[in-house]
């Protein structure tokens, strides 16, 4: 049995090492082997509805009999605090606990997650806040969550305190694979140079600050796939360059490592249409398949250099920049699906940064 959990532990996705395992306890009567099949059949687009329905109500009873045995230490935190805005948030999938969301950071709550086995099965963890348990941030920042492939970090509200924080958080999790971080005080520098082989998807809204040059130079990236910056919004005492820049496009767009980039989104970036020249020109709208840029200062020069190399384009989003109907048109043209509403002339006053994402 210590060999059948050990294989899943190492690997809670692995469906072979988990049928194998349902089928032992199966064997022996006890409830998680029918728990775990019936969640495994449940991930099935086909099944019929009436079978669904059946599969749902066993779930549901297997749940609420044997839910608090398989959290474990974690059953008094999950099972027994009040709903709230702010109650930690989890979910069951293929028979173990899958998603995890402490919300707030407080030391009871880290302890609970420290002391349990069942974190090792966690594969989307998230934390939001932290009102001033600076203990609690000390010890979450000291566990090991091996098998976490999402992390969400932070929501904007720059109530959780950074200087590197998600990048320590993120040291623990050597399979990642999606990366969700929200700060005004995010320091992206630390996170961006961490090798993380298996990053598929990045996202970092409300800063103020973005190390492309160190992501760009980041050697380990290449599987990265979807690359999504939202920055904060500019305040009436920062100046009208923008936290997004033409430089930054073009190091995002010459870097030898990303060489899996499907998806790019910079909101409220200041490269207008010479970054869609420099987008052509690198190469990468060969590979590129999403173009995000709403909120910046493209016009109709931008959007005919797009349409003129559009490579591998399948969606342009153009939201809030300076098109006339002659540049929608002729993006339109291409057949490429394209988002191209709220078009003003925000030069030379880059209005449009006031767009970003703000608490």
């Amino acid at each position: 049995m210590q060999d059948l959990y050990e294989a899943v532990r190492q690997d809670p996705d692995d469906l072979s090492a988990l049928n194998v395992l349902a089928d032992w306890l199966s064997e022996r009567a006890d409830p998680r082997g029918a728990f775990i099949h019936t969640q495994i059949q449940l991930e099935d687009p086909d099944l019929p509805a009436e079978r669904r329905a059946e599969l749902k109500a066993q779930e549901a009873a297997l749940l609420a009999e044997h839910q608090r045995a398989w959290l474990g230490d974690l059953a008094a935190l999950l099972l027994d605090t009040p709903r709230a805005w702010d109650a930690p948030q989890w979910q069951f999938r293929r028979g173990f606990l899958h998603t995890l969301d402490l919300r707030d950071i407080t030391t009871e709550r880290v302890e609970a997650l420290a002391a349990a086995e069942e974190r090792v099965f966690v594969r989307s963890f998230a934390v939001a806040f932290c009102w001033g348990d600076e203990d609690a941030l000390d010890r979450l920042f000291d566990l090991t969550l091996p098998n976490v492939r999402r992390l969400t970090y932070g929501d904007g509200t720059g109530s959780l305190p950074e200087e590197g924080r998600a990048a320590t958080l993120a040291s623990g999790m050597p399979r990642l694979e999606e990366i969700a971080v929200s700060g005004r005080s995010v320091e992206t520098r630390g996170l961006f140079r961490q090798a993380m082989p298996a990053l598929r998807e990045l996202t970092v809204s409300c800063a103020r600050h973005y190390a492309v040059a160190t992501l760009a130079g980041n050697a380990s990236l290449g599987q990265l796939q979807s690359i999504e910056f939202v920055p904060h919004a500019r305040e009436l005492d920062d100046d009208d360059r923008g936290y997004l820049t033409g430089e930054h496009v073009r190091m995002l767009a010459r870097s030898p490592h990303l060489t899996a980039l499907k998806r790019l989104h910079l909101q409220g970036c200041t490269a207008g249409d010479a970054g869609c020249r420099e987008l052509v020109a690198s190469g990468l709208l060969r590979r590129l398949e999403v173009l995000e840029l709403p909120y910046g200062e493209v016009t109709d020069d931008g959007a005919r250099a797009l349409a003129d190399g559009l490579g591998a384009l399948k969606r342009i989003d153009l939201s809030g920049n300076s098109l006339t109907e002659a540049g929608v048109a002729a993006l339109k043209a291409t057949g490429v699906a394209l988002q191209a509403g709220n078009q003003e002339q925000w030069r030379p006053h880059r209005g449009y940064l006031a767009y970003g994402d703000c608490e």
